[in-house]
């Protein structure tokens, strides 16, 4: 569904309250912002300025550019209904509306795969991981990346690490 006036104004007093910004006073940036987030899904969008945010170590507020690039507008949202995409990891086909989900499952069960034979020198059983429940499945992810962030010596991988536990509710 297309966003309303008031979600694109939580949009905008999200940016202002976490980058001290005056979208929402200024109304030609307001109504600028308006004309070009209209079309996309508030929850789309949200959680790209949620990921910018959690991800954005300079402060800088994000620019639309950003927020919209490789979302689809509602209405090409609905053309593509149904359609399948090959995900990069598993070479499995998923709806495009099911992809995001999938695709986040799918890195933590190769991210827990990988770090398991680097550095517990083990296979895990991949069907096994696939039929686990979110739930589940995010507490071997969890355990992994501490194991991962102890025994690293790579400070990017460190750092993202530690952001990613910082968010995640145990």
């Amino acid at each position: 569904m297309k966003m309303t006036k008031q979600e694109i104004k939580t949009i905008l007093q999200t940016i202002d309250i976490s980058y001290q910004t005056h979208f929402v006073e200024d109304e030609a940036i307001a109504n600028d912002w308006q004309k070009d987030l209209k079309n996309y899904d508030f929850e789309d969008v949200n959680n790209k300025l949620i990921e910018h945010m959690k991800s954005n170590f300079q402060n800088i507020p994000p620019k639309k550019y950003y927020l919209l690039n490789g979302l689809y507008t509602t209405k090409d949202k609905e053309k593509l209904k149904g359609i399948k995409i090959e995900c990069d990891l598993c070479k499995g086909y998923f709806k495009l509306e099911d992809y995001d989900s999938h695709r986040n499952r799918c890195h933590k069960i190769y991210f827990i795969q990988y770090n398991a034979r680097k550095y517990l020198n083990q296979e895990i059983d991949l069907e096994k991981y696939k039929r686990m429940s979110d739930e589940e499945l995010n507490t071997y992810h969890i355990a992994m990346s501490k194991k991962v962030l102890n025994e690293t010596d790579d400070p990017r991988l460190k750092r993202n690490i530690k952001h990613y536990l910082e968010g995640v509710k145990e």
